[in-house]
């Protein structure tokens, strides 16, 4: 997912200091578990783990890649809603990175009709990038104008002043 044109475009305006430096990420992945996914995936025996290993291993990797650093620190919770399976369905794990940024994940898979989310907080000393992974990205800086961004970058982006 860090190969998204929404996670690569973030990571160019994070390169060319549109936010400043960077402090805090912040990631939420809400989703239902699809009835068509194959049953083995709540089985730790065979899949080794629930909502982490299935869905946000992705999201510690893209925010590994906007954070250009490795993680330092992790504590982690998880729970179930889903009392049925013996993998978790939800996890909140919190991160500092070598390099001094701390982040926070919030991944779900539940087993019911939920509103999805998935979305990427980047907050810098001087602006934030927001990615909605539905709704693409949107930096927030009043100093950086549309006119200012790459022209790949303007089919995707909506500045928010």
């Amino acid at each position: 997912h860090r190969y998204r044109k929404e996670v690569f475009n973030a990571y160019k305006l994070i390169q060319n200091s549109k936010i400043g430096k960077i402090k805090f990420i912040s990631e939420t992945m809400i989703s239902q578990k699809n009835k068509s996914l194959p049953k083995w995936i709540d089985v730790k025996k065979y899949s080794g783990g629930g909502v982490l290993l299935y869905n946000a291993i992705h999201s510690l990797d893209k925010i590994s890649y906007l954070a250009k650093s490795k993680i330092h620190e992790v504590y982690a919770k998880k729970i179930n809603i889903n009392n049925k399976i013996d993998v978790e369905d939800i996890i909140s794990i919190s991160m500092k990175f070598k390099n001094g940024i701390n982040a926070q994940l919030i991944a779900t898979f539940v087993p019911y009709v939920t509103t999805p989310k998935w979305e990427t907080k980047i907050f810098g000393t001087s602006g934030q990038i927001y990615i909605n992974i539905r709704r693409s990205l949107m930096p927030h800086n009043p100093r950086h104008r549309l006119e200012n961004l790459p022209v790949d970058c303007k089919k995707s982006l909506l500045i928010i002043i």
